[in-house]
C-alpha cells in the first residue's frame, strides 16, 4: 500500500466515525499531493456538506461525474435551498436507477421541501418498499405522513426514528420491557424524553393522558418544568440512574400508543409556570413599559438544520427600531455578545435564566413572543402565550405547508419564509403587524 492509499484509508476511517475535521484535513493533503482524484474530491465534498459548507461542496462537485458525486451535488443544492435544481438532479438519478431506494428517497425529500406532499409520500413509500430494513427511510415516510396530517399511518412509521438513536441505546441499557399501550393497572412506567427540547415540550401534553403517573427521564433544562405537567410523578436527568419501573417508552411514541389518529385528538398544551418564579420574575420585569415582547433568534447549533432556521440578530433591526415596545431576550448562552455587537435595545436576561422553568415564568409577563422554530417557540405555545413563529421554507413535519396556524399551539401564528435563508420579507411583514399592535389598545 503506497502513502496515498494509506492516507485515503485513514481519511475514510475518520469519515466513518464522523470526525469530519480530521477527514477533511487528510483529503486536502491528498489532493495537494495528487490533484484531481475524483473519489477524494467527492469525499471532501461530503465533509463540507456535513459541516454546513454546501456552497464550497457545490464548487467541488459541479463537474464531477458519477452517480455518487451527482447525488452529493443534488444534496448540496438542496442544502442551499435551490430545490428546483436539486429536484432535477435527483429525478435524473432516480430515473436512471429506479430500484435504488436512496435515490428514490432523495427525490421524495426534495418534493417534501417544496410542499408537494402527495408526491413525497408516494416516493417514500416506494423507497421503503425497496429497502424495508432501512429504518431511516421508514422514518422519512413517517415524517411525510405526519406533515400531510395522516397520523394514523404516520406515527407508526415514525417509530423508526429510534433506530440507532441515543434514546434507543439508553432504553436497551435499562432493559425494561417496552410498553405496548395496554392499561398500566399499577405498573410503573418510565418515559424517555427524546430528540430536541422543542420535541419534548410539544409531546409532554400526552403524559396527562396516561392512566397512571409516570417517571420521566429528561434532558437538562427540562426537569423543573416537566415536574408540573399532569401525569408526571418524578423527573430525572439523563445522566442519573433511572428509578425502579416496570415498563418504559419513548415520549414521541405516546401518540401512537394512545390512539392519536388525526389532528382532532391532539391534547391542548398544558405546560405551566411555577407561581413562585412568576412572582420573582414579575419583580425583575416590573419596570418595562409599552408592549412587552420576548425575542428568540438562535437555536441549538448542533441541530443539522439550525443554519436554515436561526437568524442573525442584526436582521431584526426593523422590529427593534419600532417605538412603544420593550424587548426582552429569551436567549441564553452567548446571546449577550450578539446583543452587544448589534447594540440592540434588548433586556438581556441570559445570565439570570437557569432553565426553561425560568423562561416560562418570564413569558407570563410578556404580551408576545417572537421566535424561530426552537424550544422557546414551543414553550411559548405550551404555556399558552401569544407567539409568532418564523418558519423556514422547508420546515419539518409539524408545520404543514402553507398553514398560518397550528393544531398543536392555538396561540401561535406562523410567519412563513418563501426562500431558504431569505428572512427579510418575513421580518418586514412582522414589523408592519407589530407596529399596528404597538399603536393599538391593549
Amino acid at each position: 500500500m503506497d502513502d496515498a492509499e494509506s492516507l485515503f484509508q485513514q481519511a475514510l476511517e475518520h469519515q466513518e466515525r464522523s470526525d469530519w475535521a480530521r477527514a477533511e484535513a487528510l483529503y486536502r493533503a491528498l489532493l495537494r499531493a495528487r490533484p484531481g482524484l475524483g473519489a477524494v474530491i467527492n469525499n471532501l465534498a461530503v465533509c463540507l456538506l456535513e459541516t454546513h459548507r454546501a456552497d464550497e461542496a457545490l464548487d467541488l462537485l459541479a463537474s464531477l461525474p458519477g452517480h455518487e458525486a451527482k447525488t452529493n451535488l443534488g444534496n448540496a443544492l438542496r442544502a442551499l435551498g435551490r430545490f428546483a435544481e436539486a429536484e432535477s438532479i435527483h429525478a435524473e438519478l432516480a430515473a436512471a436507477a429506479p430500484l435504488d431506494a436512496r435515490a428514490v428517497s432523495n427525490l421524495a425529500l426534495v418534493h417534501q421541501d417544496q410542499g408537494r406532499l402527495e408526491e413525497s409520500v408516494a416516493g417514500f413509500e416506494r423507497a421503503a418498499a425497496l429497502a424495508p430494513y432501512d429504518a431511516s427511510l421508514r422514518a422519512n415516510l413517517g415524517g411525510a405522513l405526519l406533515m400531510a396530517g395522516d397520523y394514523r399511518r404516520g406515527f407508526p412509521a415514525y417509530e423508526f426514528r429510534l433506530a440507532g438513536s441515543a434514546t434507543e441505546a439508553m432504553m436497551k441499557r435499562t432493559g425494561l420491557p417496552i410498553w405496548d399501550g395496554t392499561p398500566l393497572q399499577g405498573r410503573r412506567l418510565l418515559v424517555w424524553s427524546e430528540q430536541g427540547l422543542g420535541d419534548a415540550l410539544q409531546f409532554s401534553r400526552f403524559l396527562s393522558r396516561l392512566d397512571e403517573p409516570a417517571a420521566v427521564m429528561a434532558q437538562a433544562g427540562l426537569q423543573r418544568l416537566l415536574e408540573r405537567v399532569p401525569g408526571v410523578n418524578s423527573v430525572h436527568g439523563w445522566d442519573e440512574t433511572p428509578p425502579e419501573c416496570d415498563l418504559q417508552v419513548a415520549l414521541l411514541s405516546l401518540p401512537r400508543l394512545l390512539g392519536c389518529d388525526d389532528e382532532s385528538c391532539i391534547p391542548a398544551p398544558n405546560l405551566a409556570a411555577d407561581p413562585l418564579l412568576v412572582d420573582l420574575w414579575g419583580q425583575r420585569l416590573a419596570g418595562l413599559a409599552g408592549l412587552k415582547v420576548g425575542l428568540s433568534w438562535q437555536g441549538n447549533a448542533a441541530m443539522k438544520a439550525d443554519r436554515a432556521r436561526s437568524i442573525p440578530l442584526a436582521a431584526f433591526k426593523p422590529l427593534l427600531a419600532l417605538p412603544g415596545l420593550s424587548w426582552v431576550s429569551l436567549q441564553t448562552g452567548t446571546a449577550g455578545r450578539d446583543i452587544e455587537a448589534v447594540q440592540a435595545p434588548l433586556l438581556d436576561l441570559g445570565a439570570e435564566i437557569s432553565d426553561l422553568a425560568d423562561t416560562a415564568a418570564i413569558m407570563t409577563h410578556l404580551d408576545l413572543v417572537i421566535g424561530i422554530d426552537s424550544a422557546v417557540a414551543h414553550l411559548a405555545g405550551g404555556v399558552n402565550r401569544p407567539v409568532w413563529i418564523l418558519v423556514r421554507a422547508n420546515p419539518d413535519w409539524r408545520w404543514r405547508p402553507g398553514a398560518k396556524s397550528s393544531p398543536w399551539y392555538p396561540t401561535a401564528r406562523l410567519w412563513r419564509q418563501q426562500r431558504l435563508f431569505d428572512w427579510a420579507p418575513v421580518i418586514s411583514s412582522l414589523a408592519k403587524a407589530l407596529a399596528t399592535s404597538a399603536s393599538g389598545p391593549r
